[in-house]
């Protein structure tokens, strides 16, 4: 495997892991009121799991998995590791277009001292 290629899987681990939390809070946003109408939490989980959205979202989770695994056998962890972050920037932003939750200043500010800590990470690598 190409160092290349080994950047592209360790870019592709938080890419999948936010289509898993993006298709989680569309799935539970479905079924918010089936959770407060519901006694048994348990029984709502056991259903909620066998959902197929989610069990594409924790495929989703599981590929991401593997494709950290393939990255870190090629890269070392201060090379991958900046890619995790990704998410704090896609996460909120899909929070934000997808299911239109708040963006406060402080998230904002809060998300670009992110991008430029991944940026100064990747510039030293």
């Amino acid at each position: 495997m190409s160092t290349l290629q080994a950047h592209l899987l360790a870019l592709a681990t938080p890419i999948l892991a936010a289509i898993s939390q993006i298709l989680m809070k569309w799935q539970t946003s479905l079924t918010k009121d089936q959770l407060e109408e519901l006694d048994s939490k348990l029984l709502f989980l056991a259903h909620f799991l066998l959902r197929p959205w989610v069990v594409a979202a924790f495929f989703f989770t599981f590929l991401g998995g593997l494709t950290w695994i393939l990255a870190i056998s090629k890269l070392e962890l201060s090379q991958a590791y900046p890619y995790v972050a990704i998410t704090f920037i896609v996460v909120p932003a899909a929070g934000l277009f997808i299911f239109g939750e708040t963006m406060s200043t402080q998230k904002l500010l809060g998300s670009a001292v992110v991008v430029v800590g991944i940026g100064l990470v990747m510039l030293d690598s």
